[in-house]
């Protein structure tokens, strides 16, 4: 069958794994990168996954683990062979957990935390290791290797996204108390240049009342004068009334208070 095919059951694992990502509601390139190249001296890698955590961690997963021996152990034709390949099986995936346990991504990739998680693509798989060598998993994790199915994965990238969504609302929460305090202060400088206006509004009113009344009282009586001279215009010299409305003074506390820090 096709998944007989070392390639073919590469992609399986990669597909299971996509799944799992977007059960997970993770968001490409924020919450995690695919298929990244890592340098190294000789010996480049390109995990299936890497994971970001809201601290600038990084955990890395692979999705490689060997399935071969389970699935010829499926087709056996006998109880014995299917034994020994089910013991391959489990001798195959501990392999695997060696292999991933000297890439040593830790000192390679920055911020990367201390293990590896090793994505099996269905509980089987990793039930029939446990079967076959009850220490697997001890074993596993003693190389800072995390075995992982499907339910289990889905569980910590669902937490790991979790902490993203949390981290997004605390940046919000920031921003808008950034930005009401921005407000705030630009809300006491308008109100400052407005007090400014009202005031130089209510000079500019009292300037005009002290000429409306210089006028009435020194310049009118002697303009008026020519009237009885017969050398006026037939027009009567127009009056001219003071202002009576004033200008609303801003009173605020705030203003009061932040007066001196206004720019």
């Amino acid at each position: 069958s096709a998944m007989k095919n070392t390639k073919v059951r590469g992609n399986w694992g990669e597909l299971q794994l996509q799944r799992v990502i977007e059960l997970a509601g993770m968001t490409e390139h924020i919450m995690y990168e695919q298929q990244e190249h890592i340098a190294g001296d000789g010996d480049a890698a390109r995990p299936d996954m890497i994971v970001r955590l809201p601290d600038s961690k990084k955990i890395i997963i692979d999705a490689k683990a060997p399935m071969s021996a389970y699935l010829n152990a499926i087709n056996a034709t006998n109880d014995i062979e299917r034994e020994q390949l089910l013991t391959k099986h489990a001798a195959d995936v501990m392999a695997h957990v060696n292999a991933l346990a000297k890439r040593n991504y830790a000192s390679r990739v920055d911020g990367s935390l201390d293990f590896i998680v090793m994505f099996v693509p269905g509980d089987t798989f990793l039930t029939a290791a446990f079967d076959a060598n009850p220490e697997f998993l001890e074993q596993a994790i003693a190389k800072n290797v995390f075995p992982a199915s499907p339910g289990t994965l889905i569980a910590l990238l669902r937490a790991i996204a979790y902490g993203w969504r949390q981290e997004q609302l605390a940046e919000n929460a920031a921003q808008v108390v950034a930005l009401g305090k921005e407000l705030y202060e630009r809300v006491g400088v308008f109100t400052g240049h407005l007090q400014k206006v009202g005031t130089n509004l209510t000079k500019a009113t009292e300037s005009y009342n002290s000429a409306v009344a210089s006028l009435e009282t020194r310049v009118m009586p002697s303009a008026r004068r020519f009237e009885t001279l017969a050398v006026a215009s037939d027009q009567a010299l127009p009056g001219v009334s003071p202002i009576d409305v004033t200008t609303r003074q801003v009173s605020l506390p705030e203003l009061e208070a932040g007066s001196g820090n206004q720019s």
